[in-house]
């Protein structure tokens, strides 16, 4: 039998005989957030959380609530409180400064923002066109938004963050956050409410699109649609405000996940089917085709393989885990390529080593995910137990394993506390 092992290096997965790509989400947290406000810098035992995957770095957040972050620390997104002239990349978890205990944590391009227990909202990392929310450029150390608002959720995306109050409103400041704002547009420099009285308990947000889960369990879009990423037609027009995403015959009416990466969007519905929508550059709608980069694909397509999906992570690669918690994958990779064969056909559809898949692999390993996230290159995932895993691109050390080696499967995260690198729990 074929074993298809994924290298998320832009997804870069080879398939061959045992051979081995904001977007960001963000939704109401299933439990109770920690209720201290502070957290012992000198533990050991720590269990992660949540994950959530950069451009070039990661961070997580460990069960009492502190944040770890690894990997590329150019503009200070580490969050390790380091002077500006003296950063450095960090290729295992370091503790973020200022001892907060957070309820949420979602990392963008190159900016960082978390919810502390009573939904107060912090950001670090380099403020791109007001993605931090505040007064300064880049912040080395977790900066309070300038808002009397308080969050259940965040999501950082590129050059711009949006918050989910307990009201089910979102607030969004950063490139793309005014109602009216189109391309080379001023961005909101504070949380800027979205238009409509729809009621959300999930957002994922793309280059210049976002897409929520109302309360009633439906999928709307907004924003960009110059590649059919709003699931609507006609393409082209931008909607200011959230638009019903028109699904094909067949799809559940209630949905329990949604996504979005810069040029695409997906959902999952109560049936456990994924459907994704947007730009196809090679196979990251995961349908079992390919798609002219250039040809929209506006109507949700089925990913197909029949699994049971529990969430999908969109980018230029995708991936997803199953209801058990098993990791998929699929779209583009970065492994090197044989000269003359760069076109999509060659890369998905040629022989082995191939550089992309138009249907899900499964991740290497056989581990069972409980989140997963999706970076610029590289993914991470925090097992059941709460282990957590990175594999892919490691130029940077994003992969949190002590090296800057890329990893074709998932390795285990080290952690580095009191100056000495130690692993995550066994």
């Amino acid at each position: 039998m074929i074993r298809c092992v994924i290298w998320l290096a832009a997804a870069g997965l080879a398939c061959g005989s045992e051979r081995r790509s904001e977007a960001a989400h963000a939704g109401i947290p299933d439990r109770a957030p920690p209720s201290t406000s502070t957290v012992d810098p000198d533990s050991t035992e720590l269990r992660f959380t949540s994950v959530s995957a950069g451009e070039e770095f990661t961070c997580g957040l460990a069960q009492e609530g502190r944040a770890y972050c690894w990997g590329s620390n150019e503009v200070g997104q580490l969050g390790d409180g380091s002077k500006m002239g003296e950063l450095v990349n960090r290729p295992y978890a370091a503790p973020v400064a200022g001892g907060h205990a957070f309820a949420a944590i979602s990392a963008g391009d190159v900016h960082v923002c978390a919810l502390t227990a009573d939904g107060q909202a912090f950001c670090w990392g380099y403020d791109v066109n007001g993605a931090l929310g505040g007064p300064g450029k880049r912040s080395a150390v977790p900066s309070a938004v300038v808002t009397d608002l308080r969050f259940v959720a965040v999501v950082a995306g590129p050059q711009r963050t949006c918050g989910l109050t307990r009201d089910g409103v979102v607030y969004c400041w950063g490139r793309f956050s005014l109602p009216s704002a189109a391309p080379g547009g001023r961005p909101a420099l504070e949380p800027t409410r979205l238009p409509g009285e729809i009621q959300f308990r999930a957002v994922g947000l793309g280059l210049s699109h976002a897409c929520g889960l109302a309360r009633d369990s439906r999928v709307y879009c907004w924003g960009s649609n110059e590649f059919g990423e709003l699931g609507v037609r006609p393409t082209g027009p931008r909607r200011p405000a959230p638009v019903p995403v028109t699904f094909p015959e067949g799809a559940a009416e209630s949905f329990t996940s949604v996504g979005a990466s810069p040029y695409d969007s997906c959902a999952v519905d109560e049936a456990g089917r994924g459907y994704c929508w947007g730009r196809d550059m090679l196979g990251q709608l995961g349908n079992g085709r390919l798609t002219s980069p250039d040809e929209p694909t506006p109507t949700p397509t089925l990913v197909a393989g029949g699994h049971q999906w529990r969430l999908i992570r969109p980018g230029d690669y995708a991936c997803g885990l199953v209801v058990h918690g098993e990791a998929y994958c699929w779209g583009l990779s970065s492994l090197p390529q044989t000269p003359g064969t760069s076109t999509a056909a060659n890369l998905c559809d040629g022989p082995p080593p191939r550089t992309c898949s138009t249907e899900p692999l499964p991740v290497a390993g056989g581990l069972r995910f409980r989140d997963l996230s999706v970076g610029g290159g590289h993914s991470c995932g925090v097992t059941t137990d709460g282990r957590s895993y990175c594999w892919g691109r490691n130029d940077y050390g994003q992969l949190g394993n002590g090296s800057r080696e890329p990893s074709a499967e998932p390795t285990r995260v080290l952690l580095q506390l009191e100056g000495a690198p130690v692993r995550s729990p066994p």
